[in-house]
């Protein structure tokens, strides 16, 4: 019950691992590369041609293998970038701590080093959500669009430690650590303080229940603050599937290619308003 729980905020080895096998049987024209940056090198990958650049982000504990084949499929209609955060997979240990400040400045510099030209549509997967609003606030004027799969909601979680506070239990000994994991409440707490850009959003909600009590308890509550924090954003769509949970970028990867797909176009060609008469 626990491990079910933990995936809403870290991503398992298991399940990177099978993306990549994923991956690797699909295509094998590109590899990544590792991009030196101020301090360090970040392994990356960019396939692609095109504009606008598409950039995929999840929580460091996943390698850009996880994201299976959705690269590759929107790789037909833009350019689009997935990396290992720094610490994580092949990438050189960062600065800590490791809060959604530090890692959307890396990102952020990644991209400029890699010559990948704002503004940017941000796709964030589970705790790449809290991440890549984060950016968005420092760099409005690099993003032109922001897809959020099933994304990491900072009122969840502030539920969830009330009513059921051994879920993603964080120990003194992570916050020592200040991994990824260990700063997940001051990353929140950053995305919480965030001011989001009024550029167009799409959030994906996966609904199918886990075979679990405790989730069938907690889940009408994943969806209540999806929903709530959607208000407050002018213009956002929300989509809401039974066919996935939380593995939705591998169990309904056509549904995630179609929404890039989407926000792609619209920020590609714009809808002009009628001229006045």
């Amino acid at each position: 019950m626990l491990t079910k729980m933990r995936k809403l905020l870290l991503l398992s080895g298991l399940t990177a691992v099978t993306g990549a096998f994923w991956l690797a049987a699909q295509v094998s024209q590109a590899l990544p590369t590792m991009m030196p940056t101020r301090d360090g090198r970040t392994r990356m990958l960019v396939a692609g041609h095109g504009g606008p650049v598409v950039v995929l982000d999840t929580f460091g504990e996943m390698s850009l293998e996880g994201w299976g084949t959705i690269q590759w499929r929107c790789a037909k209609f833009s350019r689009v970038v997935t990396y290992d955060h720094r610490g994580t997979g092949g990438s050189d240990a960062g600065p800590k701590p490791r809060d959604a400040r530090q890692i959307a400045t890396e990102l952020h510099e990644l991209l400029h080093a890699a010559q990948l030209p704002p503004p940017y549509v941000l796709v964030g997967y589970s705790f790449g959500g809290p991440y890549l609003r984060v950016f968005a606030g420092l760099y409005p004027q690099e993003v032109s669009a922001m897809v959020l799969v099933d994304p990491s909601q900072e009122a969840f979680f502030d539920w969830l430690k009330i009513h059921h506070p051994a879920v993603n239990r964080i120990t003194p000994a992570d916050l020592s650590e200040q991994k990824e994991w260990g700063c997940s409440w001051a990353s929140l707490n950053e995305a919480r303080e965030a001011k989001f850009p009024p550029i167009p959003l799409t959030l994906i909600t996966a609904m199918r229940p886990f075979e679990s009590k405790l989730w069938s308890q907690v889940q009408p509550k994943w969806l209540e603050y999806h929903e709530q924090w959607l208000r407050r954003i002018p213009g956002a769509k929300h989509i809401v599937t039974e066919g996935s949970d939380h593995g939705i970028i591998w169990e309904e990867p056509d549904l995630v290619v179609r929404t890039i797909k989407d926000a792609v176009n619209q920020v590609s060609s714009p809808v002009m308003p009628a001229p006045s008469k």
